[in-house]
């Protein structure tokens, strides 16, 4: 989630448009090793979130449970 985004999304009482992060660690490691850095919830193909992001649009993943 773009922090900016999802801060107007919450704001404005849209909090089930907010695509929640999976907490796995995906973007760090690659930022680690100097890779191209995306979410691994984006849909398929795209290299950012596309906009509008929304939560049916991402890829599943498993969010662990102190995230939520």
């Amino acid at each position: 989630m773009r922090t900016q985004i999802g801060q107007k999304k919450a704001k404005e009482g849209r909090e089930r448009e907010i695509v929640k992060c999976a907490a796995c660690n995906w973007c760090l490691e690659a930022d680690s090793r100097y890779e191209q850095v995306k979410c691994v919830r984006y849909p398929e193909g795209y290299l950012s979130a596309p906009d509008p992001f929304l939560p049916n649009m991402a890829r599943p993943a498993h969010i662990k449970r102190e995230y939520l």
